[in-house]
């Protein structure tokens, strides 16, 4: 990924490579050198509302360089389905306090028909 753009912060076992030749940053997590099995997954889904239809849980490592660390540090994250072009992400505390608080993300395709 191109971490010029992006809103998160490095942590351990992520390693920031530079390219001398674009003078650009990249983030590299994993290990290259080695096939992995496929694993089973499990997909966590809710239906809260009408209003927001299925909802599918996205793990906060999904999300890094697409919202500000300390966003997801604070709230759990939830795709909404959605049958136009703007996809909707709800964002609930992790640790609920005094008074709730709940993040509403829309994500617009750009230009080239990414998000």
């Amino acid at each position: 990924s191109n971490a010029m753009w992006s809103f998160h912060a490095p942590c351990t076992g992520e390693l920031l490579l530079h390219n001398k030749s674009t003078c650009s940053w990249s983030l590299a997590a994993g290990r290259a050198d080695s096939l992995t099995e496929p694993c089973p997954d499990v997909l966590v889904s809710r239906q809260v509302s009408a209003k927001f239809g299925r909802q599918v849980y996205l793990p906060q490592r999904f999300l890094y360089g697409l919202l500000p660390d300390a966003l997801l540090e604070r709230y759990k994250y939830w795709r909404c389905d959605s049958s136009g072009k703007v996809e909707q992400l709800v964002g609930e505390e992790r640790e609920v306090q005094d008074t709730p608080m709940r993040v509403y993300v829309f994500l617009e395709p750009g230009a080239s028909g990414a998000l």
